[in-house]
């Protein structure tokens, strides 16, 4: 973790998943990892570009990528 800081970077968070998270088969780990990058660029894209509209089609994608999310994770969402 960076110093003085509980949680990582959000913009390493999918190497990190893709590189550590080794509970998981290595196929469901760098999916997550690719979905994870995903949700964080949706999440950059409502946060800080203001000019970009996002819609109830955005939300649902992002529901989608955590759907599937639960699933690389082995659970059910």
């Amino acid at each position: 973790m960076p110093a003085g800081r509980g949680n990582p970077k959000h913009l390493a968070l999918p190497m990190l998943v893709g590189n550590n998270l080794t509970s998981i088969r290595p196929q469901a780990r760098w999916r997550l990892s690719g979905l994870v990058k995903k949700l964080y660029d949706l999440r950059v894209m409502a946060d800080y570009l203001p000019k970009i509209d996002i819609d109830e089609s955005e939300a649902r994608i992002a529901m989608g990528l955590m759907d599937q999310a639960f699933l690389c994770l082995g659970g059910k969402p």
